[in-house]
């Protein structure tokens, strides 16, 4: 059932929404977490750093946008060169994926990034394939560029919440159409395989993740998550049918993983829409989604 979270947890969790993020370099010091840590590198370790990563990415720019509704995988190429200086040349495949953003971003549609796995095997690093590719959405390339930022940062927050969350990568891009050599420029960030963060946080497949019993939901977890998101000002996540979360079992309990932050008051997507049940215009206006018995239990979250 829905709550409003009671006052004193609003002044607790106040957060300036009006300021102008500025700039590319917004990175937080993470608290240090012992994780797991595969036996070798994945494409997305060698990929990760501090600084905005600078990428070529080589395919068919225009058929891909102009058949945005279609599962088809097309060939592409990959270059950047890795923080130790290293040059990378990958042969991949792309796609376009998601649901709302697909249809409704009239530039470039999110897209998904599939290496293959014995290339990856040849070059001495893991399994993990599958990279989720979130675009600029809108034409307007300043305004463009700052919704990609929000977003990132609300993924490096929750990161310094707690390590139970997938890491992203800010990357500049070079969108480089292999039909007609059309370059074109944009920010963008990719999103870690969910395999590789149950690998990263000792956590196992979920099966099933729709109805999951309260007893065997990570509390502690759970409300991290949801004060995170009542922070954040989203209302886009839903438990019972697994909405912009993805569920991983870790000794035993579940844990809720969000992701998909654009539709939350801290981004402001323009495209951005309200459910109609929590009965406000107002996008940065704030429900808390949670359990509303842990309301009363929230002074240490």
């Amino acid at each position: 059932m829905l709550q409003k979270i009671i006052p004193s947890l609003v002044m607790i969790l106040i957060f300036s929404f009006g300021q102008e993020l500025r700039g590319e370099a917004f990175f937080y010091k993470n608290k240090i977490n012992k994780e797991r840590k595969p036996k070798t590198k994945s494409i997305f370790d060698v990929m990760y750093q501090k600084k905005a990563l600078t990428i070529n990415l080589v395919f068919d720019v225009e058929e891909v946008i102009e058949n945005r509704k279609s599962k088809k995988k097309y060939p592409a190429d990959l270059f950047f060169m890795d923080k130790k200086g290293k040059k990378h040349k990958w042969k991949i495949k792309i796609n376009v994926r998601g649901g709302f953003r697909r249809t409704n971003c009239p530039e470039m549609p999110p897209l998904k990034l599939n290496f293959k796995k014995s290339d990856l095997q040849k070059a001495g690093l893991n399994k993990y394939d599958d990279f989720k590719l979130v675009t600029h959405c809108i034409e307007e390339e300043a305004f463009a560029r700052t919704l990609i930022l929000r977003e990132y940062l609300a993924y490096k927050y929750f990161n310094i919440i707690t390590k139970n969350s997938f890491r992203v990568q800010l990357l500049n891009i070079n969108y480089i159409d292999s039909k007609t050599g059309v370059v074109t420029q944009h920010l963008g960030f990719i999103i870690e395989d969910l395999g590789l963060l149950r690998h990263r946080i000792g956590a196992e497949k979920c099966e099933n993740p729709f109805g999951i019993s309260r007893e065997l939901i990570d509390k502690k977890h759970f409300k991290k998550m949801a004060l995170f998101q009542y922070m954040i000002g989203n209302t886009d996540w839903d438990t019972k049918q697994a909405r912009n979360l993805k569920v991983v079992k870790k000794n035993g309990k579940y844990l809720y993983i969000p992701y998909d932050f654009d539709f939350s008051g801290l981004v402001l997507a323009p495209y951005a829409r309200i459910s109609p049940h929590l009965k406000t215009t107002y996008l940065r206006e704030r429900f808390y989604l949670g359990f509303k018995e842990d309301v009363t239990e929230m002074d240490a979250t």
